[in-house]
């Protein structure tokens, strides 16, 4: 067996034990145990080595889960603790939501009134009445997969320091947060709310009407610093590069540089992370020229990622969606390029659409899974709206670079940005007001969904085969 089909059923291994415990709670011992034999017996010689090599990844699996499993916290009447917080405050309209980790090491999600306004690295004294999270509810596995411990609803707070934390950081928060003011001094809203979701990943501050729109229409991943978002911002990239005369991988490089640079400017959001890993463990592999081989990295990848917090895969619907959507792309991308070979690529334009296509295709069944919302027109409204996204990217920074040092010019851009995007969403407002731009569904059980994947997998297998023996006898 080659190296990369055992790094390939390693990775997947450990993954469905992750995936075994989630649905199934098997005793420590027990695991430990057969665990422990497992390892004594690959020392033996046995025909079916492989075999247990890969049963051991499927217990490490189920292992790591039991260490990370979600465990209730008996919380006090009444607490008071100094804590620091340890991310960016999430601003709404009507309260602020801030992360603090106390002296133990737990953190608390503290939800507090609009003003005074609170920030990362802040020194915190709360007096508060912490409440339990409710491990059996969707928000509750969404704050422990976030490895939030309990809560507090409005509390009393003093403040200690604010220089306490990662000044680095703090640095970069700052920048990100600056950026997001020269966009709404630069332009108007909502597409100054808009554009801050797209290039700084601040999707809750879009109004929820607009929220709701975007979903019918099908364009949601626009808005959403995703892997699908990211993919597309490495690709315009990579064009970009070589047509202004870089080498392949002078072009490889630079983008990858880019890609963490960005990911930097925006603080590392979760989403954001998770998609760069993968994205760039992929373009190492093309680089490598072992593109038959990037299925094996992006499972590599993912249990990478889970290895780190195994509560991704089943808590978080963006882990699941930006895995998918990469696994679309790979496979996808070269079918439809084959299908559209003849058609002309103006400025590279086509290879985005393909993308991007091939992307919502793969993750449309879990989308609508959980979002129970089919979106009859997102095809023509993505083939529109996508060729746009490069300008919007490439204006939307020099927006926020100029507006640093030159705020004429950046006043000017900025008249730009609102205008494509206010076809845009004039685009969306028409969409998705027709009655049959969408389509309601009611709970879809699981299994069917996996019934679909299975279809799909088959269907990409036989056309993919079919075309191979085309292209050998071309």
């Amino acid at each position: 067996m080659s190296k990369s089909k055992i790094l390939l059923f390693s990775s997947i291994s450990f993954i469905l034990g992750i995936a075994f415990s989630e649905f199934l709670a098997v005793p420590f011992f027990i695991v430990y145990t057969i665990f422990i034999l497992t390892v004594v017996t690959l020392f033996l010689k046995n025909k079916k080595r492989f075999l247990l090599f890969f049963l051991l990844f499927f217990l490490a699996g189920i292992l790591r889960f039991d260490f990370s499993r979600p465990k209730e916290i008996n919380v006090e009447e009444k607490i008071i603790f100094n804590g620091i917080i340890i991310e960016e405050v999430e601003d709404r309209n009507d309260y602020q939501n801030l992360v603090v980790q106390d002296e133990i090491g737990r953190r608390a999600l503290v939800r507090v009134n609009s003003y005074p306004k609170y920030f990362f690295g802040e020194s915190l004294k709360i007096n508060c009445k912490p409440k339990a999270i409710d491990l059996e509810s969707s928000y509750g596995r969404y704050l422990t997969k976030n490895k939030i411990n309990y809560i507090c609803y409005y509390p009393k707070i003093e403040v200690l320091s604010s220089v306490s934390g990662n000044t680095v950081y703090s640095q970069i928060l700052k920048f990100k947060q600056n950026g997001k003011e020269i966009i709404n001094k630069n332009v108007p809203s909502p597409e100054a709310e808009i554009l801050g979701a797209m290039l700084l990943g601040y999707k809750k501050e879009i109004p929820q009407e607009w929220r709701g729109r975007f979903s019918i229409a099908g364009i949601s991943h626009i808005v959403a610093i995703s892997g699908m978002h990211l993919v597309i911002i490495s690709i315009i990239l990579m064009i970009g590069l070589i047509r202004v005369g870089l080498w392949r991988q002078q072009a490889f490089y630079a983008t990858i540089i880019f890609l963490w640079l960005y990911i930097t400017m925006i603080a590392y959001p979760a989403s954001a992370v998770r998609a760069g890993i993968m994205i760039s463990l992929v373009l190492w592999a093309q680089h490598l020229g072992r593109a038959r081989n990037v299925i094996s990295v992006i499972f590599f990848a993912a249990a990478i990622l889970l290895l780190v917090n195994p509560l991704f895969l089943l808590s978080d619907i963006g882990f699941q969606l930006s895995f998918l959507a990469v696994l679309g792309i790979i496979y996808l991308t070269p079918i439809f390029s084959f299908w559209f070979r003849k058609v002309p690529d103006f400025w590279d334009l086509k290879k985005i659409l393909l993308v991007t296509l091939s992307a919502q295709i793969v993750t449309l069944p879990l989308s609508v899974y959980y979002f129970e919302i089919i979106p009859l027109l997102a095809l023509p409204i993505n083939l529109i709206i996508i060729p746009l996204l490069p300008i919007i990217f490439i204006l939307g920074m020099l927006i926020i670079f100029t507006g640093f040092f030159w705020s004429s010019v950046s006043i000017f851009i900025g008249y730009l940005v609102w205008a494509i995007l206010n076809i845009v969403l004039k685009i969306v407002l028409a969409i998705s007001s027709l009655k049959f731009s969408s389509f309601q569904v009611e709970e879809i059980n699981l299994f069917w969904i996996f019934g679909v994947y299975a279809i799909l997998i088959f269907a990409v297998y036989k056309i993919k085969k079919k075309q191979d023996f085309e292209i050998m006898m071309e």
